[in-house]
């Protein structure tokens, strides 16, 4: 697809309904005659969109935990959002300093609530009424991981995914360390200094978090994958993981995972791994399984998930780290060809082992833990 197409779409086609809180605007029909499917128009126009959103990048963010009025507004918005109600999200959102935009074409529609006030700061998440799988997936590390926020975007519109998360400021962004304790300190120079306070992927304080437990509690069969890229790894070029340093068996979800997307062509690239299979041990580098994500810590059960690692695995999370050659053709959704492309096999290979199926309502006002035990 080339940039003027693709841009053509999405000024003359998409319809961003930022729903104020005291006004809406209805989205226009997609014209006849357009070059792709309404299908391929939405995936088209929420990628840019997400190539486009602002991420705080300078040290000395500090403005990130989120008071306790603030995060009561955005968790409302959100469950709103659930329930497909963008007139009332957008309402309680804007307490928040955030607005709802709306991808509207035809059958194919997409929420998402993005930060209004502190663009780049706080966390973007977009929703996908028409789910038919159960799976979310968070980018929490969208600027230095360059390709896995439009990868959530993929999650969206190719595996039909019910949510992304995708975090605002870059995970170096603040000078002030994060109080939850984890080893995985991602900023260059730090060494094993604490991970900052911006780094969402380690901070239990954050809207991200939020964001993540409160889809997970609604959606509790659903999987979280928690979408990481990685510079080296020995000659690994995916690794998956539980969040767990247990070993499994062959029916574990990371193990069925690696199985699903050595059967693709992505294995002639380099070693596709697990973290939870003992036989992959000299292939993964351990520091790379994911202990330390705060958000798989929660699904795991943790007792503190800001402190405490998780000593065994709901199969509710995935850490999945992935070389260049997965995401290099991400880093740009006017440059994105996924034809016969390392993700595209990695995106077919998930969906072999998590079908599609019909999907049940939210239920955003469950106030339970982190759902059910899919192991």
């Amino acid at each position: 697809m080339t940039r003027n197409i693709a841009m053509r779409i999405l000024l003359s086609f998409l319809i961003l309904v930022a729903v104020s809180a005291c006004a809406s605007r209805q989205a226009v029909p997609v014209p006849e005659g357009k070059p792709f499917s309404a299908r391929k128009n939405a995936e088209i126009a929420l990628l840019y969109w997400i190539d486009r959103l602002p991420h705080a990048l300078e040290t000395g963010v500090d403005d990130l935990i989120p008071s306790l009025a603030k995060a009561a507004a955005f968790q409302s918005a959100l469950e709103a959002l659930l329930r497909d109600d963008p007139g009332l999200a957008a309402t309680v959102g804007e307490t928040a300093g955030y607005q709802v935009v709306i991808f509207n074409f035809g059958d194919i529609r997409f929420l998402a609530l993005a930060d209004s006030r502190q663009p780049g700061i706080g966390p973007t998440v977009i929703v996908n009424p028409n789910a038919r799988r159960e799976l979310i997936a968070g980018a929490p590390h969208p600027v230095f991981e360059k390709g896995v926020d439009i990868e959530a975007g993929l999650f969206v519109t190719r595996l039909e995914a019910r949510a992304a998360i995708i975090a605002g400021a870059h995970a170096c962004a603040s000078s002030a360390a994060s109080r939850c304790a984890t080893a995985d300190n991602v900023c260059p120079g730090n060494g094993s200094a604490p991970v900052r306070v911006s780094d969402a992927a380690h901070n239990t304080a954050l809207l991200y978090q939020l964001a993540h437990e409160t889809l997970a509690r609604a959606w509790q069969d659903s999987i979280v994958f928690s979408l990481r890229g990685m510079t080296r790894a020995d000659n690994a070029i995916v690794i998956f993981s539980d969040g767990s340093r247990r070993r499994a068996g062959v029916e574990a979800l990371p193990n069925r995972l690696r199985d699903g997307v050595r059967a693709t062509s992505l294995s002639s690239a380099g070693k596709i791994v697990s973290c939870q299979d003992a036989n992959d041990d000299a292939l993964a580098r351990r520091s790379y399984c994911g202990a330390g994500n705060v958000q798989g810590r929660f699904l795991n059960g943790s007792p503190d998930a800001c402190s405490v690692d998780a000593s065994a695995s709901t199969g509710r999370f995935v850490h999945l780290e992935q070389g260049g050659i997965v995401l290099a053709g991400l880093r740009s959704a006017a440059q994105l060809n996924l034809a016969g492309s390392a993700a595209e096999n990695l995106l077919r290979g998930i969906a072999v082992v998590i079908p599609s199926s019909e999907m049940p309502v939210a239920s955003p006002d469950s106030t339970s833990g982190p759902g059910q035990d899919r192991r």
